[in-house]
């Protein structure tokens, strides 16, 4: 998949560099910071993302240029849904109103709350794990997705607040999009044979992970996956778009 990146703030250099460090194809369209689009600027908008050809593509931007694109009454409405990817579904949010801050680590509860969004997963549920509060804004993703044997914690516990691996990322969106039916359980592990960390990967994780690669979802990055390691915002945010084109 290609990816245009199309940014009006300050300073887009750490997003830049982490598309760059996760070997991730990409054209960049820089505006100033708090850029006013104008009706030449979707024109320009729409000819780059014209202009990367067929097959799988998408807008990357953050929360608030994609409310100033969407909004724009000059955008092209076949790149709409290319935008919405990440900004209407709800998938990523902003920290703040100017910051995306996309080298920022993902909290395991924020990650049940993008993928029960994702999915539309509205469980019914009876309980919840016992370190989930009742007035956390993650309470009901969790108790959902607890409800429908995605999340399943340590069986006790979920650790919400905790940052998310990446194993335990893939593993939670394998589990959910499995039984969504827009992805196919694979135990074939021979996939994971040109990691060289394949070795780090929990057992848990091991059919998760190839079910993943093999779906294109998961790529590595320089011949790792580094499953132990803390997931980025900018990272989930890749994930997610290439998640987002199963359910097309």
């Amino acid at each position: 998949e290609k990816v245009l990146l199309v940014t009006g703030i300050a300073s887009p250099q750490q997003l830049v560099f982490d598309l760059k460090e996760h070997d991730i194809n990409f054209e960049h369209l820089s505006f100033p910071d708090h850029h006013t689009f104008s009706a030449k600027d979707m024109n320009t908008i729409k000819q780059r993302f014209e202009q990367m050809g067929d097959g799988k593509k998408f807008i990357l931007t953050t929360e608030k240029d994609a409310t100033r694109l969407i909004g724009h009454p000059q955008l092209d409405a076949s790149l709409k849904e290319s935008i919405y990817i990440l900004k209407n579904k709800g998938i990523i949010n902003g920290i703040s109103a100017n910051e995306y801050a996309p080298a920022s680590n993902v909290k395991r509860g924020d990650f049940i709350l993008i993928l029960t969004r994702m999915l539309n997963i509205s469980d019914n549920f009876a309980e919840n794990f016992a370190d989930v509060p009742s007035d956390k804004y993650y309470y009901s993703a969790i108790g959902s997705a607890k409800s429908a044997g995605i999340a399943t914690g340590d069986g006790t516990n979920f650790m919400p607040e905790n940052t998310i691996t990446r194993q335990d990322l893939i593993t939670l969106a394998y589990r959910a999009f499995v039984a969504k039916g827009y992805l196919t359980e694979t135990n074939d592990l021979s996939v994971l044979d040109s990691f060289g960390d394949k070795a780090n990967i929990s057992e848990y994780a091991l059919s998760p992970m190839a079910s993943m690669v093999s779906a294109g979802i998961i790529k590595g990055d320089n011949g790792n996956v580094n499953p132990k390691g803390n997931a980025t915002r900018a990272e989930v945010a890749v994930m997610c778009a290439r998640l987002l084109e199963l359910i097309k």
